[in-house]
């Protein structure tokens, strides 16, 4: 009795993934919920080792009851641009306790211990998104107002069967509001092919596109042009873009490059998540051009559309702030506000002046897709 009180609380050891990958697979269903080319073990090895942003000590902590690992909290680090200065930043993920083991305060305990290394590490700055309506309502309640995102995040779709959509994604057990929500989605999209009826990106001389393997050196000058225009973006240097993008342990990723006089003027990041065959989902994971080049973003947008199409792909997902000009170049395409209500919150630890910027930040300033977060 005594050893259930009292978890031991302590940080990952090499030997831990097989009982972590257990216990996240027996927590969540699925882990991860995607398909991958390799074990999980694998993939929680390429997430959470090999990271280029990891510092010597690993922050994950695990607790232990009779040698059992029955809870575990990661630490996804990023280094990230906002306001001026350059931080080092945490996205909490993964966060799993065993259902035979809660009530005992293994989550505060865990997180708790995760927070002390990463300060001693000089972690300044972490943030979390969820949808989750109790984990939603639990951060409003102990969260202050301003440690919400400066502008808020939407997730925007774009849906070719909508019949076959609320078969399989839409979980609702009232079937009038499921029936209300399903009306109100073919009314918007009627709406709004009305509305895209004959569009066509602009057309650009002199500008080339084409699907890379890995980024080159050539994405750090890029990187070095845009990041002035923005108060928070991931860093998108070419060692983290490889690791993100270009590992195959970390998914099936597809990219592009947009070059103009030899110079990147964009790039394109697209996923479809094959894990029921037979209903894919397409991701744009990422979409960067340079400040000014929205006719960029919109051909890329354009071709993302015409790949998940030449797929078979009747879901596609977009993340944009509400407000990015992406927002509207999005809209032109189909993908619509889909009304599910993330909640991205941060705490700031070590910003300094950078704080305020950040705060006052224009939608425009804030880049934050899918591929900045772990779900897909």
């Amino acid at each position: 009795m005594t050893e259930q009180i009292k978890p031991l609380i302590r940080l990952y050891r090499p030997g831990d993934e097989e009982q972590i990958v257990k216990l996240l697979i027996d927590v969540f269903g699925q882990w991860p919920r995607f398909d991958i080319p390799c074990s999980a073990v694998e993939h929680w090895k390429w997430k959470f080792i090999d990271n280029p942003a990891n510092k010597e000590i690993y922050p994950h902590t695990v607790a232990e009851i009779g040698g059992e690992i029955v809870g575990v909290t990661h630490g996804m680090m990023f280094y990230n641009k906002i306001g001026q200065g350059r931080y080092y930043c945490e996205k909490a993920v993964d966060v799993a306790v065993s259902s035979k083991h809660r009530g005992l305060g293994i989550f505060t305990k865990i997180n708790s211990y995760k927070n002390e290394v990463l300060r001693k590490q000089g972690q300044d700055f972490d943030y979390s998104l969820t949808i989750n309506p109790i984990l939603v309502n639990r951060t409003r309640r102990n969260v202050e107002p301003e440690l919400k995102f400066p502008q808020p995040l939407k997730y925007l779709v774009k849906i070719d069967n909508i019949d076959m959509y609320f078969k399989n994604y839409v979980k609702k057990k009232d079937s009038m509001k499921k029936d209300l929500l399903k009306t109100a989605v073919y009314g918007s999209k009627t709406i709004n092919k009305i509305a895209t009826i004959g569009v066509k990106a602009p057309q650009l001389k002199g500008v080339s596109f084409k699907e890379i393997t890995r980024f080159d050196e050539s994405i750090e000058k890029f990187y070095e042009k845009i990041k002035p225009h923005y108060n928070f973006v991931v860093e998108k240097t070419m060692r983290h873009l490889n690791w993100r993008y270009c590992d195959k342990r970390g998914g099936d990723f597809k990219v592009w490059i947009a070059e103009e006089n030899s110079d990147i003027v964009g790039f394109l990041v697209l996923r479809i998540n094959k894990i029921d065959p037979g209903h894919p989902v397409g991701f744009i994971m990422d979409l960067l051009s340079l400040n000014g080049r929205d006719d960029v973003a919109e051909n890329f947008i354009e071709m993302a559309i015409d790949y998940f199409d030449e797929h078979g792909v009747g879901v596609v997902y977009a993340q944009v702030i509400g407000g990015h000009p992406y927002e509207v170049l999005f809209g032109r395409y189909g993908l619509l506000d889909s009304r599910a209500k993330p909640y991205l919150v941060y705490r700031a630890i070590n910003l300094g002046d950078d704080l305020e910027r950040f705060v006052k930040s224009a939608a425009s300033m804030l880049h934050y897709p899918y591929g900045e977060g772990d779900a897909i």
